[in-house]
């Protein structure tokens, strides 16, 4: 029997491996990334103001801050998709309402583009922010599926084979 690359298994493997590496950001988050965003932030202002003294300007601390913020938002809906997967995955009803793979595969379409744009926006100096919207609609999208997959179905028998 082939198991298709949606299936139970696979949406279980996926969910977990996106919530173990949500957890590991958030480490890097916690113990790394400030001191990280401090020293680009105080190379950036050596960088544009010689002259002025060492320390990071009121302007460079908003900046950190916020992508601190952005960084944190990331994880946070990284590992709530994350959840939603595994949960979707571990459904025994997942196997027969292919809707519901459909709500997991958009689900992570919304994490690559949505934690994907933001985590871009915080450790590169490339435009990833107009991606991050489309992550968004993604996750919408993802939870649509899954609202209209449940409304839709009749009685499902979990007795009999998968579909």
């Amino acid at each position: 029997m082939m198991v298709s690359m949606l299936g139970s298994k696979w949406l279980i493997f996926v969910g977990a491996c996106l919530a173990g590496i949500a957890v590991g950001l958030g480490a890097i988050g916690a113990h790394s990334l400030p001191a990280y965003l401090q020293s680009q932030e105080l190379t950036n202002d050596a960088i544009q103001s010689p002259n002025q003294s060492a320390g990071l300007t009121p302007t460079s601390q908003t900046k950190i801050q916020k992508k601190l913020d952005n960084f944190e938002k990331g994880v946070r809906y990284q590992l709530f998709h994350a959840m939603a997967i595994l949960v979707i995955g571990f459904a025994p009803v997942s196997a027969k309402l292919r809707g519901m793979r459909i709500a997991a595969s958009w689900m992570m379409i919304g994490i690559l583009l949505f934690c994907g744009g933001i985590y871009g926006i915080v450790f590169t100096t490339y435009p990833t922010h107009w991606i991050v919207p489309f992550g968004g609609l993604s996750f919408i999208v993802g939870w649509t599926c899954l609202a209209v997959s449940a409304l839709w179905t009749g009685p499902i028998d979990l007795a009999s084979p998968a579909s």
